[in-house]
């Protein structure tokens, strides 16, 4: 994807709003009411225009590696290659590759004994002296499995490393394991005294740095505080914000943890709707296994608006053959290809791009206004540190060494969006699979592109459900409806 620029042509982008245009004409009508039984057909891949089928049932869905005995032969692999024979010897520049094999593992399993610890501990004494990625996994590996037993590791971390993004994550981790008013009060201290040059505000291109402005925004506020002055959902559901563009909405927990939902708003301000006249809804978990802060590598979904570009498939075994949605943040791609719009050809990028299309509403003094609202941009910060490849997408993942997690049986990623898949232990095949009622809620608007925004909605200790957001969405919807010529 890093040749994204010239891959995705105008005249591919064209072709794409095109064919979605003939695919929403065969299961719905503009300003429909509600979302008919989709037919299998094809759009464009975003990346080589080849064709990519959209089934209409998940029951074609197929994927050998779900089946009982792959996830057996696999789960052995991890245990008897990654956690054991991968870590006997202590991290090397020639073992390099197996040790980070060993963390992945570490994380996805969330393998927390005394095994992985001591050989953690291990690993520690080596770092800032072998690899600066290895040093990022070790953070990454002990933030996602091992919530406070390393502390003192670190701590040193902190103190040693002059990477803006190792420090952040020791910071969160260190946030975590030692929750005091001083924590944050130190941290910001040793913050200022590393990178005083990397804050700077007078860099007419890049400003501070992305990490650092974050890090500063979490080290001085309370995101609990914080998102009890989240801006009304309305002015962001309305017809109004991004007028005639598909938006999905992938509303989300202040916890991760608790699975999200996603729902679809048409470029006519309608909200896409079952047969039976119901909202079209499905759960969206925006949870990375690290489960670290949006504006880090391999972390949650950053909060805000992102670009679809369009539908694609990938060979990444994780994810399926399941059609995803192709989504990007800003400094991905450039302006004029995030935003549809051939106008904007040749600009750079600003942070007033996203704030000009955010709801200006009044503030008041309990809420803020959209277009002031720092936490919702997250992805042009995430975006201008560098993450890129956070899709929505389906997961052939194994859901059970999560079994007893709040998000259980949805699977945490890398930082994508995913939706439940469930696949039949005998053969492989598709039980369920609402990325793919996704993929087709969204074509049945008639989009070939558009967009996805996450938003927080509180802190809730549950999974968002439809009833959290059902009043607003329905307002939205009718005032879509009232205002419409054709009602």
């Amino acid at each position: 994807m890093k040749n994204l620029r010239e891959a995705i042509s105008v005249k591919l982008r064209v072709a794409a709003v095109m064919m979605a245009v003939l695919v929403g004409a065969q299961f719905s009508a503009h300003g429909r009411s509600a979302l008919p039984d989709a037919v299998t057909t094809t759009v464009p891949s975003t990346m080589d225009g080849r064709p990519i089928t959209i089934f209409a049932s998940y029951e074609a869905l197929l994927s050998s590696r779900t089946t009982g005995l792959e996830r057996s032969a696999f789960q052995k692999k991890l245990d008897e290659e990654n956690l054991k024979e991968y870590v006997k010897q202590p991290p090397s520049q020639e073992n390099l590759k197996n040790w980070s094999g060993a963390m992945w593992a570490m994380r996805l399993l969330y393998r927390n004994t005394n095994e992985t610890r001591r050989a953690m501990r291990r690993a520690f004494r080596t770092y800032g002296k072998l690899d600066s990625d290895f040093d990022r996994e070790m953070l990454e590996t002990v933030y996602a499995t091992f919530p406070r037993e390393f502390s003192r590791e670190v701590e040193r971390a902190a103190k040693v490393t002059t990477s803006p993004k190792q420090f952040a994550m020791a910071a969160h981790y260190l946030m975590r394991s030692m929750p005091r008013v001083d924590t944050r009060r130190e941290l910001l201290q040793v913050m200022n005294r590393k990178f005083p040059d990397l804050q700077a505000k007078d860099d007419p291109t890049t400003g501070p740095h992305p990490i650092l402005t974050m890090l500063r925004h979490d080290l001085t506020n309370s995101r609990v505080r914080e998102i009890q002055k989240r801006p009304p959902l309305e002015p962001l559901l309305s017809k109004d914000f991004l007028s005639s563009h598909t938006v999905i909405y992938s509303f989300q927990r202040l916890d991760r943890r608790q699975p999200g939902l996603a729902l679809v708003r048409g470029g006519d301000g309608r909200f896409v709707r079952q047969p039976d006249g119901t909202l079209f809804n499905v759960p969206h978990l925006a949870m990375a296994l690290d489960n670290l802060p949006g504006y880090l590598t391999n972390s949650n979904t950053p909060q805000g608006l992102f670009s679809v570009l369009g539908v694609d498939v990938t060979r990444n075994l994780f994810i399926g053959t399941t059609p995803f949605l192709h989504t990007a943040v800003p400094f991905e791609v450039p302006p004029d290809e995030f935003f549809h719009d051939a106008a904007l050809k040749g600009s750079t990028w600003t942070l007033e791009m996203i704030t000009s299309r955010l709801p200006d509403t009044t503030a008041t003094a309990k809420r803020a206004a959209w277009k002031d609202y720092f936490s919702i941009r997250e992805t042009y910060y995430a975006g201008q540190a560098g993450r890129t490849e956070m899709l929505a997408h389906g997961t052939t993942a194994d859901p059970e060494p999560y079994r007893g997690a709040t998000y259980f049986p949805n699977t945490p990623s890398l930082g994508c969006m995913t939706a439940q898949e469930l696949w039949s232990p005998a053969d492989g095949r598709a039980m369920a699979s609402d990325q793919l009622a996704l993929v087709n809620a969204f074509l049945s608007t008639d989009a070939g592109q558009g967009f996805l925004i996450v938003v927080e909605i509180d802190n809730a200790d549950r999974p968002v459900n439809l009833l959290d957001v059902r009043l607003d969405v329905l307002l939205s919807d009718d005032a879509a409806r009232l205002s419409s010529p054709q009602e």
